[in-house]
């Protein structure tokens, strides 16, 4: 059976928790939309809906594979709806730590954060005295945090479409950059216009 890949080409900065409920779904007094919540419908209902509607803001939870989760239907067949993003999805890995030679003074942090949703995320290292420094996590995953005085950081990663979540504690050394890469442990919560990208065979 075909997978229907689909995109999110315009997520919404309102929270869902802030919208006015209108049956399974919300209203969206920002865009004046109802937005129709993914998990109460099956691949069918969607496929319909985005047919007859045209432009729709949905509520989607995607998980660690990249699937849209739905509601599932009695004996219903194996279509799913995958996000169409790109290579972070789907892609486990393990947190890991090594260290290499750093040509700057104070050392650095830098690795990937493995997610189904790469995008508006930023990883926040807190040193002992709690001063904070940030990167920004780019499109493949990678990141970087330079400028940072030798000590323990604790690792932060936020924004984009999950909860912040903590990746753990890294060492850094003077003139060194520590590896961390690191698996979000969150399902992807996106509210935002869909669109159909292509179905598979």
């Amino acid at each position: 059976m075909k997978d229907l890949r689909v995109s999110f080409p315009e997520p919404c900065s309102e929270k869902w928790g802030d919208m006015a409920p209108r049956g399974c779904n919300r209203f969206c007094g920002q865009c004046e939309r109802t937005i129709f919540d993914l998990s109460a419908l099956d691949i069918e209902q969607v496929e319909l809906m985005l047919a007859d509607e045209g432009r729709v803001c949905v509520r989607a939870r995607i998980d660690r594979e990249g699937v849209v989760k739905l509601n599932p239907r009695p004996k219903a067949n194996a279509r799913r709806m995958i996000l169409a993003v790109g290579a972070s999805v789907g892609m486990l890995m393990t947190g890991t730590y090594a260290t290499g030679k750093e040509k700057q003074s104070r050392g650095a942090i830098s690795g990937t954060i493995d997610t189904s949703w790469p995008f508006n995320l930023t990883v926040t290292a807190k040193g002992n005295d709690g001063q904070e420094y940030r990167g920004k996590v780019k499109k493949n995953g990678r990141y970087k945090i330079t400028k940072l005085p030798p000590g323990t950081y604790s690792l932060d990663v936020h924004g984009g479409c999950g909860d912040p979540w903590s990746s753990g504690k890294v060492i850094v050394r003077e003139r060194e950059t520590a590896l961390h890469d690191a698996t979000d442990p969150n399902d992807c919560i996106i509210v935002g216009m869909i669109e159909i990208e292509q179905n598979d065979g």
